[in-house]
This record gives C-alpha cells, structure tokens and sequence, in this order.
C-alpha cells in the first residue's frame, strides 16, 4: 500500500463543554474515492496519552508521544465523528473559537489525519 492522500484534521474540533467531562469532537464526511482494497488510516502525530473513538467505536488508546496510527477503513460511514479522551484534556480557549464555537485542536492533542492508501498493483 502507498500513501495517496492525507486529509488534516486540524481545525473545527468541538471543545469540551466546561465540567462535562468528555473530549475534542470532530466531524468529517466519507472520503471520496475510496475503492476495493483501499485502506484508511487515522494517524496522530505525537499525541498525548488518550482514548480514541469513532463513530462510538472504541479504538486502542493513543500513548503520549509515539505515533498513532490505526486501520479505520470498515468504521467510516458518510457522516463520521472522531472524539479524542484525554485524561488531562486541554480547556477550550476563548481567543481560539470560530464560527459555531469550533476551534483548532490544541497542539498537545498531536496532529490528526486520515491517510489514504491505494493498493499497489
């Protein structure tokens, strides 16, 4: 497999409410393209210890510092929403937001994307 296509998750991530608990929220759509034998990943790049879920799937938590990579392809659906459970969750900031309360995830989370990666033929 090689990678063909990388789509950044880094922005429009839905704070924590304050004293809910919970983590950073973010929605994305199916991929476009996807065919047989195509593989998706959901990469982060030196994240803090969390847990991972998507689409209400529970995925092997991410460990602080070494890169988080999982297979994701058979999970994804034309909506998707990706939650990341920090222990120590960083707090929304209020300087940060845009438009509907949304706001790129902190830097400490790690940077988030999807990989996509055809089969050689």
């Amino acid at each position: 497999m090689e990678p063909v296509h990388r789509i950044h998750l880094g922005n429009a991530w839905e704070p924590p409410a304050p004293g809910a608990g919970g983590g950073w929220r973010r929605h994305f759509g199916l991929p476009s393209g996807l065919g047989p034998g195509t593989q998706v990943w959901l990469v982060i790049e030196q994240p803090m210890t969390c847990g991972v879920v998507l689409n209400t799937h529970a995925l092997p938590a991410a460990v602080a510092g070494a890169e988080y990579r999982h297979e994701v392809g058979g999970l994804l659906a034309q909506r998707n929403e990706l939650v990341l459970l920090p222990g120590a969750m960083p707090a929304a900031t209020e300087t940060a937001a845009t438009e509907r309360g949304r706001q790129p995830l902190p830097a400490v989370c790690g940077r988030v994307w999807l990989e996509i990666a055809e089969p050689v033929s």
